[in-house]
C-alpha cells in the first residue's frame, strides 16, 4: 500500500518543485503525488510543475491536476483527495502545503507511530520556522467559540495583550515546553500545513468541507472527526521545516481579511453550537467587520 501526497499549488511553482525534491531526497515509502494547480495566475505555473514532474519521476507515480480557477485550500485539496480515493493502492493520505520541506524520512515514521497509537485521528510532525524556532500553530489546543470570536471583538488590537496571551495559551509546546521530549503527545488541533491519516477517515466525510476559501478548515476538519472519538497527536522527534505564508503572502491584506472573517463566520454558525449571547456578540461583531470593509474599499 501506498500514501497519497497532496500538494497544492498556487503561483508558486519553485516551492513546489523544492517541496517535491525534499521528499524525495529521504522519502523511503510507497507513494503517490496529487499535485493540484489551483487557477494560478502566474505565467506557465503549471507547465514548470509538469515538465519537473516529467523528468523527475515515472509515469503513474506524480498526477497533475490543473483548475482554470482558485477554488481555494479546501476545495482545491479536494481534486487531488478524490483523485487519491479512486486508487485503490493508497491506504493513507498526507494534505502538505507546497511550502514544507522534508528533512527526513518521515511518511514511513508516522505510518508506524499510526499503527500503535489508541484511535489515531490526525498526525503531524513537530514544525519548524526557517530560523529553527518551533512552530507552535502545528500542536494548538481547540479553540472556544470565545477564543475564535476574540481577535474579531477586539479587531485584532492585541490591548493589554489579551490577544497574544490567548494566542499562547492554545499553543501546547509554548505552554508546557518539555513536551518537545514525549514520543508522541495528543493535541487539539494540527497546522493544516502537515496532516498525515488515514484515506479511509476522509473518505467517510467526502474529503474537506468546502464552505470556506481560507483559513479554518483544521477547526472544520478536527471538528468532523471529534464525534468519531479519534485523538491527534503530534510526534516532535519528527520534524519538517515550514517557511509558512507562500501563498497568502501574494494576496492583499483586505482580501486576507475578508476570507479569514467569512470562514470564522462559516465555522462558527455551522459548527460551533454557539449560546444565544455567542450569536448575539458575533453577529454585531460580524456586522462591524462587513462596515469596515465597505468603508476600506471606498477610500481606494
Amino acid at each position: 500500500m501506498s500514501t497519497g501526497v497532496i500538494i497544492l499549488n498556487y503561483n508558486g511553482a519553485e516551492d513546489t518543485i523544492k517541496c517535491l525534491q525534499s521528499i524525495g531526497k529521504y522519502n523511503s515509502a510507497a507513494v503517490r503525488y496529487f499535485i493540484v494547480d489551483n487557477g494560478s495566475t502566474a505565467a506557465d505555473d503549471a507547465r514548470i510543475i509538469e515538465s519537473y514532474i516529467e523528468s523527475a519521476f515515472q509515469p503513474g507515480v506524480a498526477t497533475l491536476i490543473a483548475s482554470k480557477t482558485n477554488d481555494g485550500y479546501a476545495a482545491g485539496n479536494n481534486k487531488g483527495l478524490r483523485a487519491a480515493f479512486d486508487d485503490p493502492e493508497i491506504d493513507d493520505i498526507l494534505i502538505l502545503n507546497n511550502d514544507v520541506l522534508f528533512e527526513s524520512d518521515l511518511i514511513p515514521a508516522l505510518t508506524a507511530c499510526r499503527d500503535h497509537l489508541a484511535s489515531p485521528g490526525i498526525l503531524t510532525p513537530l514544525l519548524e520556522n526557517p530560523d529553527g524556532s518551533i512552530e507552535y500553530n502545528c500542536a494548538r489546543t481547540f479553540p472556544s467559540n470565545w477564543q475564535v470570536m476574540l481577535p474579531f471583538v477586539l479587531f485584532r488590537k492585541d490591548l493589554f495583550h489579551i490577544l497574544s496571551g490567548a494566542s499562547a495559551s492554545q499553543k501546547l509546546l509554548r505552554a508546557d515546553p518539555s513536551l518537545i521530549d514525549r514520543e508522541y503527545f495528543p493535541i487539539g488541533m494540527p497546522s493544516g500545513a502537515c496532516m498525515f491519516m488515514r484515506k479511509s477517515l476522509l473518505m467517510e466525510m467526502d474529503g474537506l468541507d468546502e464552505g470556506t476559501f481560507l483559513y479554518y478548515e483544521e477547526n472544520i476538519l478536527c471538528k468532523r472527526l471529534s464525534g468519531k472519538g479519534l485523538v491527534n497527536y503530534c510526534i516532535p522527534a519528527l520534524r519538517a521545516l515550514h517557511a509558512g505564508g507562500a501563498s497568502t503572502s501574494k494576496s492583499s491584506n483586505l482580501f486576507l481579511q475578508k476570507c479569514n472573517l467569512e470562514s470564522a463566520d462559516y465555522y462558527l454558525e455551522k459548527y460551533s453550537e454557539m449560546t444565544l449571547l455567542q450569536k448575539a456578540v458575533w453577529r454585531i461583531v460580524r456586522q462591524l467587520w462587513k462596515l469596515k470593509f465597505k468603508i476600506k474599499e471606498l477610500r481606494k
